[in-house]
């Protein structure tokens, strides 16, 4: 018999919760930085939200693989990292709850990738990025395990002083991996690496509904490859870069897929050079912006038919 969308479940050392069981059907954890009088790392917490769980990174600790555990984070919860967060439970999900700017917050305070997908089905959903405290922080997320997630997160990409190399970076084990919703913005510091980075040869990669708003540069592009990716399919996105004769999409490593509806404004010589299509990328419907309150539609490749 399938369980209802609602669920009553006994929660252990807490009261009956109900849950939508199409979210988890494993246990459920809470966990809430703001409830220190009640909430703690500890035994006997994080089964209700009344008595959570303090850091994300305990949670998971906590959780058991392939069950589907699901980690709620409140929309008030605050942690500052120093170490990576490593999703090793296969099957694991850690969702922020909140809409908008009112959603949880990490802010990374090393030279790390904040949070590491290491285990197969992993999804990390809603949560916001803040502005490094540490210069030159490798990455937001790395995606280094097969059938990943990454839903609707938010990043700032840079301090006063500090910035982060990229934002997200997938590894050669991040085959049908899936990065949806994504949003950095990057105002004060250049990044030296980029938005996303393929810097594996991973397959089946999509990367769709992103937002990625630059106004100081990207070194090396938006989105760009650092390894020969395959089946690669981004699609319904806005990509800027702010560097001046720098590329926007930058795939000459001949990562092979397809660009999809995508809007781009870039600060390089021409519109089509704000683009590296490489020999395996096509572009369909791609609008590109060279300068500021300029627009234009270019067809990156094929190239023209000459016959």
């Amino acid at each position: 018999m399938a369980n209802t969308e609602l669920f009553v479940r006994r929660q252990p050392g807490g009261p009956f919760t109900i849950v939508d069981e199409r979210m988890a059907t494993g246990q459920v954890y809470f966990v809430n930085s703001t409830k220190t009088t009640y909430g703690a790392d500890g035994v006997g917490k994080g089964r209700s939200p009344d008595r959570p769980f303090l850091t994300i990174d305990y949670a998971v600790g906590v959780a058991t693989a392939s069950q589907d555990d699901l980690i709620l984070v409140d929309s008030c919860h605050a942690e500052t990292i120093t170490t990576p967060i490593t999703m090793d439970k296969i099957g694991l999900s850690i969702v922020g709850l909140g809409y908008g700017m009112n959603r949880p917050v990490i802010t990374p305070n090393a030279a790390i990738d904040a949070v590491t997908m290491t285990a197969a089905r992993s999804t990390f959903e809603n949560i916001i990025f803040a502005a490094p405290g540490t210069d030159s922080q490798t990455a937001d997320v790395n995606i280094a395990a097969q059938y990943c997630a990454l839903l609707n997160t938010y990043h700032v990409g840079s301090g006063s002083s500090t910035n982060k190399v990229s934002i997200v970076t997938i590894t050669a084990d991040g085959d049908d991996c899936l990065i949806d919703g994504f949003k950095l913005h990057n105002a004060v510091t250049a990044l030296t690496g980029g938005g996303i980075s393929l810097e594996g040869a991973a397959t089946n990669i999509e990367i769709c509904n992103f937002d990625i708003y630059d106004e100081i540069g990207l070194d090396l592009g938006a989105i760009f490859d650092a390894a020969t990716a395959t089946g690669v399919f981004i699609h319904d996105g806005t990509a800027s870069n702010a560097k001046a004769a720098t590329v926007v999409l930058e795939f000459g490593n001949n990562s092979e897929g397809c660009v999809h509806k995508v809007f781009i404004n870039g600060r390089h010589t021409t519109m089509a050079s704000n683009v590296v299509a490489g020999s395996g990328m096509a572009f369909f419907e791609t609008y590109v912006v060279e300068e500021v309150s300029k627009s234009s539609l270019i067809q990156v490749a094929p190239p023209v038919d000459t016959d």
